[in-house]
Order: C-alpha cells, then sequence, then structure tokens
C-alpha cells in the first residue's frame, strides 16, 4: 500500500511540473525537432570509426549533471521571462537557415546556442540564463569542429607524438629511428605507425572534455581551476608519447607483432586512466579534490523569489505570449531544417579517364589499387593511381583526385608522414608549360627522406585554369566561396536552382607526381618538372 501510495505521489508530482511548465516543455521538445538535422550530422560523425569525438554521447548528460549541481539555485532563482530573448531567435532565424543551406559546422554550433539561449531568455530571463550558462555551454564539448582544423592539428601532433617516443626510447636505451611519424628498430617486430587515431589529439579532445567538467565540481579558486584545465594540454601529448613507447617496449620485450596489435588496441583506455590518475593527483597536491555537488545561492536575495513578478496573471499572459511567437519562430525553423535541401550536398567527383594518358613518348603505364584507408579518407574524390615506366625503366607515380566537395582533399604532409617519409626542403614556384596552352602553375615540391630511399614528390591543385600550391589555398577558396555563395544566395533569393547548378560545377583536381631520386642533384628535380610538362601536354581535357 505504502509502494502504491509513493508512486500515486510521484506521478501527482511530474503531473504538476508538466502542467505549470508545458509551454516551455513544448518549446523544448520543438527546439529539439529543429536541431535533428544537426544533431544528425553530429552523430554521425560520433559513430566514425576512430572518431575524435566518439565521447559525444556522454556530453548531453554530463551537462545535465551540472545542472543538478545547480538545482538549489535554479530552484531558487527568480523567474523573469525577457522579450529579449525574442530579439536572439529573431536574429537565430537567419543564421540557422544559412547554416541548413550551407551545412557550415561553426553555424550549427552558432545557431544551436543563438536559440537555446534565446528560449531560455524568453522564458526565464536574465538571471537563470547566467545561472544555467556554464553547464549549457559545456555542450560545446560533442560539437566537432572543421575537418580542416582537425587534419592540421592531427598531423602536427602525429609528428610530435612520433618524435618525443622515439626520445623515451632512445633515452631507455633502445636503437631506433623515426621516419616522418613511423618508428623502426632492429629489435621491433614491425614498425610502429603513428596514425591519425594515435596522434594524441583524441586523447586530448576527450581530456579537454572531462577536465572542464571537473573542474567545475571542484571546490577551488579560480586560479588553482586555471592550471587544471591548462594541464589537460601538456599532459594530453605526454600520455600518448608514452603510451607509443609502451607500445615500443611490448615490441621489444615479447617480439611478436600480435602482442604489439593487441596492447595497442587498449592502450587508448589506459592512456585516458593514466590521464585521470595524474589528473586527479595534481589536484590532491593543490588541495582541491572535494566536490560541491549542491551548490547553494550566493546571495538572500536569489532565495525564496521563485516567479517574482508583480502580477501573476500578468506573468501568465506574458509568458503564454511569448510561448506563441517561439512557436511560430520554431516551427519556421523546423520546416527550413527539415525541407530545404543544402547547397553544399555535392556529389562525388568525375574523372573522364578516356582524357587521361595511358601511354606517350616512351612512357607505358598500369594502374595501380588505391589502397582502403585512402579510399575511405577521400571519399568524396574519384582517384586514379598510375605507375608511368619509360625504356631506362624509370619510374613515375601519377596519383590524380578529383572533387567537387573539398573534403576530397587533403593535406600531403598527412599521407607523405603517414607513410615514414620526412619531407625535407618543401618549396613553392611557378611551373612554366607551353602546352596545351602557355601559363604558369602554381606548384609545390619537397623532398622525401625515408628509411631505404629519398624521392621528390611535384603537386599542385587546379579548377579550369587557375592551379593552387597548397590544400591551405584550397580552404581559403572555399571560405571566398562561402561569402560569395552567401551574397548571391541574399540578393537573388529566388535564383537558388542556378546557385546550386554553379555550385556543382566547381570541381578541383589535384596532380601528384613522385618519383625515387637517382642523380641526387637538381637532375631529378628537372626531370620530374620535364614529365609534368609531357604529362600535361598529353591530357586532353588539362585547363578545361
Amino acid at each position: 500500500m505504502g509502494k502504491s501510495s509513493h508512486g500515486s505521489d510521484l506521478w501527482q508530482q511530474v503531473k504538476s511540473i508538466v502542467l505549470r511548465y508545458w509551454q516551455v516543455l513544448t518549446v523544448g521538445a520543438l527546439f529539439i525537432i529543429v536541431q535533428l538535422p544537426v544533431l544528425a550530422n553530429w552523430r554521425a560523425i560520433w559513430d566514425e570509426q576512430d572518431s575524435y569525438y566518439s565521447h559525444g554521447w556522454l556530453v548531453p548528460f554530463m551537462a545535465l549533471f551540472l545542472l543538478w549541481v545547480n538545482r538549489k539555485i535554479i530552484t531558487q532563482t527568480p523567474i523573469k521571462p525577457s522579450w529579449y530573448g525574442l530579439l536572439i531567435l529573431a536574429v537565430a532565424a537567419p543564421i540557422h537557415s544559412v547554416a541548413m543551406l550551407m551545412e557550415l559546422r561553426v553555424l550549427y554550433m552558432l545557431t544551436f546556442f543563438t536559440t537555446l539561449f534565446g528560449i531560455l531568455l524568453l522564458f526565464f530571463g536574465w538571471r537563470m540564463v547566467k545561472v544555467v550558462g556554464v553547464p549549457v555551454l559545456f555542450l560545446i564539448t560533442m560539437m566537432p569542429i572543421a575537418s580542416g582544423v582537425i587534419d592540421s592539428l592531427t598531423a602536427n601532433a602525429q609528428l610530435v607524438s612520433a618524435a618525443v617516443a622515439t626520445r623515451f626510447l632512445q633515452w631507455t636505451g633502445y636503437e631506433v629511428t623515426r621516419y616522418g611519424n613511423i618508428i623502426t628498430g632492429d629489435g621491433l617486430p614491425c614498425d610502429l605507425r603513428v596514425a591519425s587515431p594515435c596522434s594524441g589529439l583524441r586523447l586530448l579532445i576527450s581530456l579537454i572534455t572531462f577536465t572542464w567538467f571537473f573542474t567545475y565540481v571542484i571546490i577551488a579558486p579560480k586560479w588553482k581551476k586555471a592550471i587544471l584545465f591548462l594541464m589537460a594540454f601538456p599532459l594530453g601529448v605526454f600520455i600518448n608519447s608514452l603510451r607509443i613507447t609502451m607500445i615500443g617496449y611490448v615490441g621489444f620485450w615479447i617480439g611478436t607483432e600480435e602482442a604489439v596489435r593487441s596492447f595497442h588496441n587498449s592502450s587508448g583506455y589506459i592512456g585516458l586512466l593514466l590521464c585521470f590518475a595524474i589528473l586527479f593527483g595534481i589536484a590532491k597536491l593543490m588541495r582541491c579534490v572535494d566536490m560541491d555537488l549542491e551548490r547553494e545561492p550566493t546571495s538572500i536575495s536569489q532565495t525564496n523569489r521563485l516567479l517574482r513578478y508583480p502580477d501573476a496573471e500578468a506573468c501568465r499572459r506574458s509568458i503564454n505570449t511569448k510561448f506563441a511567437v517561439a512557436i511560430v519562430i520554431l516551427v519556421g525553423l523546423a520546416y527550413i531544417g527539415n525541407m530545404v535541401e543544402p547547397l553544399y550536398r555535392l556529389p562525388k567527383g568525375k574523372l573522364d579517364r578516356t582524357m587521361i594518358p595511358a601511354k606517350f613518348g616512351d612512357w607505358t603505364s598500369k594502374d595501380i589499387e588505391v589502397d582502403k584507408e585512402t579510399r575511405d579518407i577521400l571519399q568524396k574524390g574519384d582517384l586514379l593511381s598510375r605507375l608511368y615506366t619509360n625504356s631506362s625503366d624509370r619510374q613515375v607515380h601519377v596519383f590524380l583526385d578529383a572533387g567537387v566537395d573539398l573534403s576530397a582533399f587533403h593535406d600531403p604532409h598527412l599521407c607523405m608522414t603517414g607513410s615514414g617519409n620526412n619531407i625535407v626542403r618543401e618549396h613553392q614556384f611557378e611551373l612554366l608549360i607551353t602546352q596545351p596552352y602557355s601559363d604558369k602553375l602554381r606548384v609545390t615540391s619537397f623532398e622525401l627522406v625515408r628509411s631505404d630511399n629519398t624521392g621528390i614528390v611535384l603537386y599542385w591543385y587546379m579548377r579550369s585554369k587557375d592551379s593552387y600550391a597548397l590544400t591551405n589555398h584550397l580552404w581559403g577558396l572555399r571560405r571566398q566561396f562561402w561569402i560569395s555563395d552567401l551574397k548571391e544566395l541574399v540578393t537573388n533569393p529566388m535564383n537558388i536552382d542556378e546557385l546550386r547548378k554553379k555550385i556543382k560545377a566547381r570541381q578541383f583536381t589535384w596532380y601528384r607526381f613522385s618519383t625515387d631520386r637517382y642523380a641526387g642533384d637538381k637532375s631529378d628535380m628537372q626531370f620530374i618538372e620535364s614529365f609534368a610538362r609531357e604529362y600535361i601536354k598529353n591530357k586532353k581535357d588539362f585547363g578545361r
């Protein structure tokens, strides 16, 4: 009988809350519907293999816990709805429309927070926004950043982790050598390749999320919290390098590739636990490990003032009016987000293989299968890998990648260092061509040094007759496209179909030529340049 009574009381409390705050609950549910396309985009990234944001599923629950920590302050903070929330929603509406049309992650993030804070301000007021601000902002840790930024950070993190791990192994008496992000040694059963998932960036992003959460709930002065938070950055690099070193020890001690692979698969969890243990140990040394799991109001003015409003009836009328306006705005946003086709949902690139020379002069060729990892990374591109051999048995590897979506390309420094190469003597210059037309192509060359040989790489990107020497130039060009497309969309919204056609016609092609060094002097560079000119001369659609 007691259990039934208790269940009935709980149901009555839930019913009371729903009846009292049904407008807010309705708007909250509608907010989730509005954000469904964004959440689906983020979820796909969280679920990717070796995702940098696999912790994203936990973040909403961690944010709810931070709100629960503030439960006393929340219940005792006066509710004073503000029409400024409507102004923020009005600003969020066009931003959300642009974000949905252009699928820009930075705008996804911006519209998510502007809409959410607009709703909070509209129904609860400034004081409540101040109380829940940090827990709500914590949601930013589940939001992926631009892939170009991730690529750049990953490349640097790979090299740093590999270099530090190499030093650790050498200092402890093991003979190892680093080539790019690959560590080799006579006693190792296999090379230690510090690939993208092992760069330490995944560990660092997860560690930053946890450290923010941890520093929020501990009792400590702000300067101590700041020190603990900043410790996450060097700690992440150090522990990841130590993890790679431990994998090396397993290779030297056990001597089997299977043991190395098995320890590698579990070492990520060991690294994360080590980070948490060290961070907690530092916090203990700083005497700030006590948790504040039930924050109290900091001033008398915040107590016993729930729903302070001059007139309760006026309060209800105000909330009802705000509710009606918010519903109209959010329904409009939900329609835009779920019904409008994004401008940058682009098709895969297309190489016309009939235009690519299979042989020319005394050069013949054979196609090489592109490995699965490269195909997965560059899945938006149409790839061709072809090896050319001349009568003197000299070889040049040509790699082409055509893409409309610029995620079809990535910085070649990543794949070069990932293949065990050190990049030296990088140079950007103008390559003069005379056929099929006269022009100067902006290109990049660098020398590769690896364990058994050295090589030369020449590469550039093309769109029609425009050439770009670096991958970063494409990211800058993409920003220019976004701005010009946005201007055209705003000034001529009725021509959106024409804009779509124009965007889908922007195909880029990446040309990469690589060969081993033979003479070891300038003649090797002259050779690859000469080959590139002959190749261009015989490629029927070059510059179109």
